[in-house]
């Protein structure tokens, strides 16, 4: 796997992204195994849920710092004219990992809609006919 030289060096936004997801998910599994651990006998001390609160929190503190790491990589990818994870018109779309090309920055995004609705609007299904749909009409 050959990166595009067009890259800007170091991982890009999807994989900083990638990562962050990664710390995120090793905080929630580090409570779920604490619950799991309660709730199979492990006699719950102190010491046993200030272990599971520091390992949670230092989980929670990498996800942060990444995050912040792939949102400055971010605007890195926008000011050299791509995104390596946001299809919006006028940057390029290049793949996560090898830098291809994928979409150039004059042609408009896959899911191009003129009639563009927020992100929480886009999130549910809205059934047609009800007032949130007529509402959403005006």
């Amino acid at each position: 796997m050959t990166r595009d030289p067009a890259l800007i060096p170091g991982p890009t936004a999807a994989q900083w992204e990638l990562f962050s997801k990664f710390a995120l998910a090793g905080s929630v599994f580090t409570v779920a195994i604490g619950i799991i651990a309660v709730a199979l006998g492990v006699p719950s001390t102190i010491s046993f849920a200030i272990g599971v609160l520091i390992v949670v929190v230092a989980f929670f503190v990498v996800w942060l710092g990444l995050s912040q790491r792939g949102l400055a990589t971010l605007r890195a990818e926008q000011r050299a004219g791509y995104s390596t994870v946001l299809d919006v018109a006028g940057y390029a779309l290049r793949h996560p990992l090898t830098g291809a090309l994928e979409r150039a920055a004059d042609e408009p995004p896959a899911d191009s809609d003129p009639q563009r609705r927020s992100l929480v609007a886009g999130m549910f299904r809205v059934r047609p006919g009800s007032p949130l749909d007529k509402r959403l009409e005006d």
